[in-house]
């Protein structure tokens, strides 16, 4: 806060801005409980009005649902999946086999439902909030490592105006080099 006034002055210099909005602390704009939704949003608002001098180009936004996500790659990502069902049947790899496709197929198509039916709408509904204080064609979202991004691309991006703060990290960390190139051409 004390740095906003020389910040301000490095404009004069042609230096521009973009505000990372927090996604630590609790924020959470696409959370399920309409309560953290609105306290995010509120909070929000209060970081955008603190660097309102520095007039920030855009605004990227993490979206936090990814908790959800995580936890559950965590339990289904192969190398542990594989030692738990070593530990399981350790003489039957056809079992073994069998049964990890099935989970990982049961994670993909709970993570599908989770997006369609808590986590879009929850975006949605926190975007059209965000609309009051930021413009929308300046909200930026942010892909991260553990959720469905293009999902989020398809289904909310047409729907408020707002933008794409594509992260090649985090892109490569969940879906490998190949996605990369066929996200930004789509």
């Amino acid at each position: 806060q004390d740095k906003i006034p020389y910040l301000s002055r490095l404009k004069e210099e042609g230096v521009t801005y973009s505000e990372h909005l927090s996604q630590f602390g609790g924020l959470q704009v696409d959370s399920f409980i309409p309560e953290i939704r609105q306290a995010s949003v509120q909070a929000i608002g209060r970081m955008v009005k603190l660097f309102e001098p520095l007039e920030p180009l855009n605004y990227i936004l993490h979206l936090g649902g990814d908790r959800f996500f995580r936890y559950l790659n965590v339990h289904a990502i192969d190398p542990v999946l594989r030692q738990e069902l070593d530990k399981i049947f350790p003489h039957s790899p056809l079992k073994k086999y069998g049964l990890r496709k099935f989970l990982q197929v049961l994670m993909w198509w709970t993570q599908r439902h989770a997006n369609n039916t808590l986590v879009v709408p929850s975006v949605l509904e926190a975007v059209g909030k965000l609309k009051n204080i930021i413009p929308p064609h300046k909200i930026c979202l942010e892909n991260l490592e553990y959720s469905d991004f293009d999902m989020m691309a398809d289904k909310v991006i047409p729907r408020t105006g707002a933008r794409i703060c594509f992260d090649v990290g985090h892109d490569i960390i969940r879906n490998g080099f190949g996605h990369t190139k066929s996200f930004i051409l789509k």
